[in-house]
């Protein structure tokens, strides 16, 4: 017997699962732990209710790649159940376990509480970023990560991202008021404090009069276009810095003139590819930085692998069987760089190189697509 009216919504959501196993198929986990499964956590919603799948713990070990939505054939909504079930089990006191001491996931909910500001600005130059403007870079969380992840230096992301706007003759608009975007809290099912972020950045932005937001980060991307528009009517174009890279390419108004003679392949990130859709932009980036040669894997765009980490909830020794594969994936093109467009993906595949990898993998390194444009402008310091 159906307990309430979200246990049959969500029960009638699943029906329309067929159990054809391509989800399975293609869901990076199943790969390197056959017990977790999509496809058997649609039977467990249509069997045992949204009460059951809801405290299992089971729920939070979906990485929210997207990808098994990517192959349904039933267009079964997996990961948006996964998503509100876990904003159920969260009302209810069940959580996740946060990795690295929940040290962000509380540096995030403390921005969302206290209305203060942060010094997120410190190691920029300051005549690289002005105070008002149409355009607004949007930094994200890269300086809370470099306290975390001290070894990674995630803030060279903006650094390269406002040398590239400069080089453009643009000094976007940057505020130590923004906050983190709330992406994690909102999947992890901490929407009270999601919302607080959102609306104090939505009236953030609102009040500068922002025309357009550019984010290096993928997740900023889809939470800034995507979510917050669910929140309240947005007025302003959402673009990766990828995007607007291109198209500035394209528009003739950015020249790629100095040679860098380097190996690289790209590696999708699940929420800028799968999620947000953009494929091309980055491509088309590479094929004009002079020198850059651009291989590609065996798996790319909307077949991209997951970098393995969702939420920073479930980094395991299953996470670090999938990182290996793709980092094989990756010297197997023949790439001495894997370039790829989110912090995050950047942060876990350092941190598996950093580690103990299970394969040795000295020259391939892992950076931020951002640098390769950089070192591609020719500076007045460069001719």
């Amino acid at each position: 017997m159906m307990k309430d009216k979200k246990t049959q919504d969500s029960k009638n959501q699943k029906l329309e699962c067929i159990q054809c196993n391509k989800c399975m198929v293609t869901c990076p986990l199943n790969k390197v732990d056959p017990t977790y499964s999509p496809r058997g956590r649609n039977l467990q919603l249509l069997m045992e209710g949204q009460e059951s799948f809801s405290e299992d713990q089971q729920l939070y070990r979906c990485l929210t790649c997207f990808q098994c939505m990517e192959t349904c054939p039933s267009n079964n909504q997996y990961v948006e159940v996964v998503k509100s079930a876990r904003k159920d089990a969260h009302e209810k006191g069940h959580c996740d376990e946060c990795k690295h001491g929940s040290i962000l996931r509380s540096i995030t909910q403390l921005q969302a509480d206290l209305n203060v500001k942060q010094n997120r600005l410190e190691g920029l130059d300051p005549d690289s970023y002005a105070d008002s403007g149409e355009i607004f870079y949007f930094m994200g969380c890269l300086p809370i990560f470099d306290q975390v992840f001290t070894h990674t230096d995630s803030l060279k992301i903006a650094k390269n991202t406002l040398k590239i706007f400069n080089h453009l003759g643009i000094k976007p608009m940057m505020t130590d008021e923004e906050k983190c975007c709330g992406y994690d809290l909102l999947w992890s099912g901490q929407e009270e404090y999601y919302l607080k972020l959102a609306k104090s950045n939505l009236k953030m932005l609102k009040d500068k009069g922002v025309k357009k937001i550019v984010t290096s980060c993928a997740e900023c991307f889809i939470t800034l276009k995507d979510e917050y528009s669910k929140i309240e009517k947005i007025d302003w174009e959402v673009q990766h810095v990828t995007e607007f890279i291109a198209e500035n390419i394209k528009n003739g108004k950015l020249k790629l003139d100095k040679e860098v003679a380097k190996q690289v392949t790209y590696h999708d990130p699940c929420r800028l590819g799968r999620v947000g859709k953009v494929f091309d932009a980055p491509r088309e980036i590479l094929e004009n930085v002079p020198g850059v040669d651009f291989k590609e894997m065996e798996f790319t765009k909307e077949n991209s692998a997951c970098c393995g980490v969702g939420n920073f909830s479930n980094c395991d020794t299953h996470t670090k069987f999938l990182q290996n594969e793709r980092l094989l994936e990756a010297k197997e093109a023949g790439a001495k760089y894997m370039l790829t467009a989110c912090p995050k993906c950047r942060i876990h595949f350092n941190c598996y190189l950093d580690g103990e990898p299970i394969d040795k993998m000295e020259e391939l390194e892992i950076t931020d697509i951002t640098e390769i444009v950089a070192q591609g402008l020719e500076t007045g310091e460069d001719k």
